[in-house]
């Protein structure tokens, strides 16, 4: 180990950071639930794609293996202001994004300088 990877757990799902990718699979304990958060982030995603406001806040899926397996990028933290930043200005005026997003710091990060969500089925749940 470099020192760099870590291992962190959700409720659904656990996230294997390595220096440039977060990998995220179903926790044994909650397999369902976890595969069924997998394969709605992937899906959300690939929908996403229409709409650039949407797209622009989601957080890059590199690559997934029927939800068993998601591959993210490692993103940097953010602050509490930035996520109340782009929850008044972007969330609060999209009612998909207000649906699928919880404000939470732990869910978003900085990647490519801007602001995404990385765990965005929260409210499914």
């Amino acid at each position: 180990r470099s020192g760099k990877e870590m291992i962190t757990k959700g409720t659904m799902r656990r996230v294997f950071l390595t220096k440039n990718y977060a990998i995220k699979i179903p926790r044994l304990r909650n397999l369902l639930r976890g595969w069924i958060a997998n394969k709605s982030e992937v899906h959300y995603y690939k929908e996403s794609q229409c709409n650039p406001a949407v797209k622009d806040l989601l957080c890059p899926i590199f690559f997934s293996l029927s939800g068993w397996i998601i591959i993210q990028p490692r993103v940097k933290s953010v602050t509490e202001e930035e996520v109340s930043e782009i929850w008044d200005t972007v969330v609060n005026k999209n009612m998909f994004l207000f649906l699928i997003l919880e404000p939470v710091l732990a869910n978003f990060g900085k990647y490519n300088g801007r602001v995404v969500a990385i765990d965005y089925n929260v409210r499914c749940f």
